[in-house]
């Protein structure tokens, strides 16, 4: 009989924390952001789709790089840098006084999140065992889902506590804490096909 091999290693669990972490800082903002632009910034809410919009058109932008990047540069490299770039968005947030500066904001911040999310979909198939990928990739997409149903729950309920500076300054608290657990994740070296 053949003994199974381990599919909760120090580096998955590692990785999983870190991105329901990094996830969780994504889904705080969401309920909260079109109350900023109405509330804070005084604008009107035909305004707030595009804070939506936009963010989600620059990750689509730079996903078909994005895996390009990871298979080319090595998957630490490359996804740590995004896990860093993100941090630093959401550290940004505070600071957008304007609807201008806010859609700036989030044009780059998504392009880090189409960074962060396609190494997210890629990195744990390289940390789990070949023969123990689909319940590893399993367990993984509960990361997400897990801050799917938390992030903007935990949003409100800092928010109804404090203020907008407050939750913006929890939130990249949380990505620094993400982006130190996937520093501290060893990313196997993945060899690159050779040309035809």
């Amino acid at each position: 009989m053949k003994t199974q091999e381990k599919l909760w290693t120090r580096d998955f669990i590692l990785f999983c924390l870190s991105y329901l972490l990094m996830a969780a800082g994504f889904y705080f903002l969401l309920p909260v952001l079109p109350m900023y632009v109405t509330q804070v910034l005084e604008e009107d809410k035909t305004k707030i789709g595009y804070i939506i919009g936009l963010y989600a058109l620059s990750a689509l932008l730079i996903r078909p790089f994005s895996g390009y990047a990871l298979d080319t540069f090595g998957r630490r490299k490359v996804y740590v840098i995004s896990m860093l770039l993100y941090a630093m968005s959401m550290f940004l947030y505070s600071y957008a006084t304007t609807f201008l500066l806010l859609l700036t904001l989030r044009f780059l911040h998504g392009f880090t999140w189409g960074m962060v999310t396609t190494g997210g979909g890629t990195i744990p198939a390289d940390l789990v065992p070949a023969r123990r990928r689909g319940e590893g990739i399993g367990y993984f997409g509960l990361s997400i889902t897990l801050s799917m149903a938390l992030g903007p729950m935990l949003g409100l309920w800092i928010l109804g506590d404090s203020n907008f500076s407050m939750l913006f300054y929890v939130a990249f608290g949380i990505s620094v804490a993400s982006f130190v657990l996937a520093y501290m994740v060893k990313y196997p070296t993945i060899a690159k096909a050779s040309e035809p």
